[in-house]
């Protein structure tokens, strides 16, 4: 008698931002593990994120997550900074969203087509503060939607009566967008809603987004190897990230020339795309602090390369202007045992813990940045504590498998999927890379 063949995998259309390739940053790297862990779980997954996944010439439109415009005029213009940061979210929006819109809404045209043409259980839409409208796409157009966000939600339910102003301008300029380009989602039509931080979900939460739909998935790394007892230190300082102010580059150059005047530490940035007058603003500061020979700035690796920085340094630096960051770099320094110097205006019960999980400054001139990091430096016992207990916490609460199993249960919910149904071939694996799809092997800037 023959077997019966097991059920098809349930299918899930994971979309959101365009990204000009799968792994240009620690965004898309996220969402591609989220795709990996479901898949090891059972689930067929179609990551429709960047043009070739979507059928989308990327040399006929901007496909950059910021305008160039934008990055040029308005991201870093010190005459503007007065400006609360959702007004300049909507000077954004308005006055320079016209490429990363218009490639936006050909995604959206893209995805209604395949949503037409074939059948998925589910659909994951992540959301990102650029071009609003995924969540009213994705909520009109299937029954069981899983919203993703950092604060992008948030960002939209603040800007949700003012969107109608970037709309109206590309109808003057004549651009046809996408009907739900730029319109914001009802929150009565959420069903799941899952954020990267319990800080992000507060927010959303106190913008009129439902409580009870919302969960805290935080992206997860792979099981952490045993700690090791690390070579000597000798000054070697790692910063990883998009070269835009809110990373804080700025921030460190100035603390390290000011350890320099005692002894010989050297700074490696490793860059992603930012504003263009950001990085001349990074590359004067260097010169006019007399750094050219101690830092060095260089383009993003591989996320297999970035491994051998971690091993081969002695702290990363880190900045977000994000009070509880989830950032994949943050997660796997963590991971490989760096130590991490980083602001502790962080909200409680984050993965930043002063003197617990990373070298904390109170605030970011440079007496208080270049302090931290000659503790992270010179304090023996305080750096294997808060390797120790950034291991530990990276191991407990950011993990791979834990990521996968709580998408799991969400789709399972919205779908109606039993516990047998789909089949999970890939259950207890310790490494992204095992899933079916491999791992991307792509430059890596944070997320957050």
């Amino acid at each position: 008698m023959t077997a019966p063949s097991p059920p098809p995998a349930r299918r899930v259309l994971l979309c959101g931002p365009v990204f000009p390739a799968l792994g240009v940053g620690g965004l898309p790297l996220a969402l591609a593990d989220v795709a990996r862990a479901l898949e090891a779980r059972g689930w067929s997954v179609d990551l429709a994120i960047t043009p070739d996944a979507l059928g989308l010439d990327a040399s006929a439109a901007a496909t950059t997550v910021v305008p160039r415009w934008t990055t040029r005029r308005w991201a870093w213009t010190p005459r503007f900074a007065w400006l609360p940061s959702r007004a300049r979210t909507l000077f954004q929006h308005a006055l320079g969203g016209g490429g990363v819109a218009a490639t936006q809404s050909a995604a959206l045209h893209a995805l209604d087509a395949r949503l037409r043409r074939e059948r998925y259980d589910a659909v994951i839409a992540h959301l990102h503060q650029p071009v609003p409208g995924i969540a009213r796409f994705a909520t009109a157009r299937h029954p069981a939607v899983l919203l993703t966000s950092l604060d992008a939600l948030a960002g939209e339910r603040a800007l949700a009566r003012w969107l109608w102003i970037p709309r109206a301008l590309g109808r003057l300029r004549r651009r046809r967008f996408h009907p739900d380009l730029y319109r914001p989602v009802d929150p009565r039509r959420l069903r799941a809603v899952a954020f990267g931080s319990g800080a992000w979900r507060d927010e959303a939460v106190a913008r009129g987004v439902p409580a009870g739909v919302t969960r805290v998935i935080p992206f997860g790394v792979p099981r952490p190897r045993p700690l090791r007892e690390p070579a000597s230190v000798s000054g070697r300082l790692l910063w990883v990230g998009r070269l835009s102010p809110e990373k804080g580059l700025h921030v460190f150059l100035d603390a390290v020339a000011a350890l320099r005047t005692s002894r010989p530490v050297t700074l490696t940035a490793i860059c992603g795309a930012g504003p263009d007058r950001y990085r001349d603003a990074i590359e004067r500061q260097i010169a006019a602090l007399g750094l050219t020979g101690a830092v060095r700035l260089l383009r993003p690796v591989t996320r297999t390369a970035l491994g051998g920085y971690y091993a081969s340094h002695d702290a990363l630096l880190f900045h977000s202007c994000f009070r509880e960051p989830v950032a994949l770099v943050l997660m796997e320094a963590f991971a490989a045992g760096l130590p991490v110097v980083a602001p502790e205006r962080q909200a409680p019960g984050g993965l930043i813990e002063p003197d617990a999980t990373c070298v904390c400054f109170p605030s970011d001139s440079p007496p208080d940045v270049s302090a931290a990091i000659a503790r992270a430096l010179d304090d023996d016992a305080l750096r294997r504590r808060v390797r120790a207990g950034a291991h530990a916490t990276v191991t407990a609460r950011a993990s791979f498998d834990a990521m996968g199993d709580a998408y799991d249960a969400v789709l399972r919910e919205l779908t109606g999927a039993g516990p047998d149904h789909p089949p999970a071939p890939g259950r207890g694996h310790d490494d992204a890379g095992r899933a079916s799809r491999p791992r991307a092997d792509a430059p890596v800037t944070t997320p957050a």
